[in-house]
């Protein structure tokens, strides 16, 4: 499969998956609140980044040959992805966060 044609998938997959999580967010908790550090007045959902790297990853899995520094790329993109929804759900200390962040810079 060429690069081309996985990247159109990506993008095909990422403009199917962005309303579907955009209804599902109340559900999973991924809703940003108004508060007085905000400027948006109503909730606001969470999801675009779960359906871009959903999007990203899924063609690269199903079509790219898995090296060894594809996976760990993966990896690394998935440990980003899970700090980011954590974040999301429960607002995480920036300790936590650049944790995440040094753990995924190290795979």
């Amino acid at each position: 499969m060429s690069w081309e044609l996985a990247l159109i998938a990506s993008t095909l997959l990422s403009i199917a998956l962005v309303p579907l999580l955009i209804r599902l967010a109340p559900q999973l908790g991924l809703l940003d609140e108004p508060n007085d550090r905000k400027v948006h007045v109503g909730a606001v959902p969470r999801v675009g980044g779960i359906a871009m790297v959903i999007a990203a990853a899924l063609p690269i899995l199903v079509w790219a040959p898995l090296r060894a520094e594809l996976s760990a790329m993966l990896y690394a993109v998935l440990v980003l992805a899970g700090v980011g929804v954590w974040d999301d759900r429960c607002d995480l200390d920036y300790r936590l966060k650049f944790l995440g962040q040094v753990i995924a810079t190290c795979i």
